[in-house]
């Protein structure tokens, strides 16, 4: 399980990360079950953007989207910073809890009480 996430630390490292990208859209399979498309096409202009839509789309369960964990949130350098910090601080506080859902290709939060050996990223 441990090969599956060993990327999960350096990309919430790099979601304060303001450093402008050549490529301005970045392409994504949606994943809802009533899409009326296969992709969706996302604007990006700095590297906290990819960033933050690789995250969302890889961590579906536990994420609070409340608190400023949005692609469309930080849309100046401030904001991106502050998401960048929120996702380091709730990286800290569960990334324990995560492990990976071969099934539905992506990360999800385990109860506390769950922990399984070898699940942990």
């Amino acid at each position: 399980m441990r090969r599956l996430c060993w990327y999960l630390p350096y990309l919430i490292e790099e979601a304060d990360n303001t450093t402008p990208v050549k490529v301005r859209t970045v392409c994504l399979r949606n994943r809802a079950a009533d899409s009326w498309e296969a992709f969706r096409y996302n604007d990006v202009s700095t590297v906290s953007d990819c960033v933050r839509l690789v995250l969302l789309s890889t961590i579906r369960d536990g994420v609070d989207d409340q608190i400023g964990f949005s692609s469309r949130d930080g849309t100046t350098t401030d904001q991106r910073k502050r998401v960048g910090r929120l996702w380091k601080e709730w990286y800290a506080k569960h990334g324990h809890l995560l492990r990976w859902d071969p099934a539905r290709k992506v990360f999800v939060m385990r109860k506390e009480n769950q922990a399984t050996p070898g699940n942990s990223p």
